[in-house]
C-alpha cells in the first residue's frame, strides 16, 4: 500500500509548562505511523504529520489523552491561535476571589499579635481561617484538581499534580487540627496551622497562569489583526485575462495586479511599473518605500 502523508493540526488544553510539551510530544510520535509532532505550549496546538494508512485523528487523541490532556479540535489546515481571552477571564476571576480571601488568612497566620487585637481565641482564629482557606482551596483552586485528576487517570503526573498534593495536604493537616487540636498538640497549646500555605500558594500560581494566559491574549488579538490587513482576493493575469480570484487560489508564477491605492496580497517581485509601497507592517518603517521592476 503506497504511503499517503497527512498533516493535521490538534488544538489542546492542559498544558502548562515545557515538561507539558515534552510529554505530549512524547506521546504523539509515539503513535503508530506518526513522522513528526511539533507541540508549541504559546499557541496549545500540536502540527502532527502522519501515513493515515497506519493510523487516525482518533488515535492521535486517544494518545494526548493517555498523557493527561485533552484535545478540543482538529484541522487539515493550521488555524489562527484559539483565542485565550476567555480563559485569562476566568483565571482573573478565580485569582481575584483567592486574593480577597487570602490577604486576611496572610496575616492572621503571620502577625502573630493579630487575633488579640481583634479579640479572637487562638481556636476561633483557627475556624476564620479555615472559612477563608475553604473557597480558595476548592473553587480558585479547583483547575488543578482537574488538571491532577486528568493526570491521574493515564497514571502521570505534571505540575497540576504538585499543586494539588502540596495545597491539599497542607489543608487537610490544618483542618484536622483545628477540629482535633489534642492530637498533635499538649493540653493548652495551639497546634501550628498551614492554611496560609495552601491559600498563598494557589494565589500566586493563579496570578501566573492569569499574567501569561493575558500575554497570550494580546499576542493573538495581534495576530488576528496582521491576518486581516490580507485582502480577501487578488486580481491576476492568466491567459490574458485579468481574474479576480480568493487569495488563496493565487499560485506560484501567477502575474499579479496591484492598483494604486490596493494592498499587495501576495509576496512576489516587481515584473512592470513602478510605485511607493508601505512596508511599515513589515519593518516599521512609517515612510513608503520605491519599488521597481525587480523589486
Amino acid at each position: 500500500m503506497p504511503k499517503e502523508t497527512t498533516e493535521v493540526t490538534l488544538t489542546l488544553e492542559g498544558l502548562h509548562c515545557a515538561a507539558c510539551v515534552a510529554r505530549v510530544e512524547k506521546a504523539l510520535t509515539g503513535a503508530p505511523g506518526v513522522e513528526q509532532a511539533l507541540v508549541k505550549l504559546a499557541t496549545r496546538q500540536a502540527r502532527v504529520r502522519y501515513d493515515s494508512g497506519q493510523t487516525t485523528v482518533k488515535n492521535l487523541e486517544t494518545a494526548v489523552q493517555e498523557a493527561g490532556y485533552q484535545v478540543t479540535g482538529w484541522a487539515l489546515e493550521a488555524p489562527p491561535p484559539v483565542s485565550p481571552e476567555i480563559e485569562a477571564q476566568n483565571l482573573k476571576r478565580r485569582f481575584l476571589l483567592a486574593l480577597i480571601l487570602s490577604l486576611p488568612v496572610f496575616l492572621g497566620a503571620m502577625v502573630p499579635p493579630l487575633p488579640g487585637w481583634l479579640g479572637l481565641e487562638p481556636e476561633h482564629l483557627a475556624y476564620l481561617l479555615l472559612l477563608f482557606t475553604t473557597p480558595v482551596l476548592f473553587y480558585s483552586g479547583a483547575p488543578f484538581f482537574r488538571g491532577a485528576l486528568r493526570a491521574a487517570r493515564h497514571v502521570a503526573a505534571n505540575m497540576d499534580t504538585l499543586v494539588a498534593l502540596g495545597t491539599s495536604a497542607a489543608y487537610i493537616y490544618s483542618a484536622w487540627v483545628t477540629f482535633w487540636p489534642q492530637s498533635v498538640a499538649a493540653p493548652g497549646e495551639s497546634p501550628d496551622l498551614y492554611f496560609d500555605t495552601t491559600a498563598m500558594i494557589i494565589t500566586f500560581i493563579l496570578l501566573g497562569r492569569w499574567l501569561e494566559a493575558r500575554t497570550r491574549g494580546r499576542a493573538s488579538q495581534a495576530i488576528r489583526r496582521l491576518f486581516a490587513l490580507a485582502p480577501p482576493s487578488a486580481h491576476i493575469r492568466r491567459e490574458g485575462l485579468e481574474l479576480e480570484v480568493p487569495l488563496e487560489q493565487v499560485m506560484v508564477d501567477d502575474l499579479v495586479i496591484v492598483r494604486p491605492g490596493e494592498k499587495i496580497p501576495v509576496d512576489g517581485v516587481v515584473m512592470e511599473g513602478a510605485s511607493s509601497v508601505d512596508e511599515s507592517m513589515l519593518t516599521g518603517e512609517s515612510l513608503p518605500v520605491a519599488k521597481e521592476p525587480g523589486a
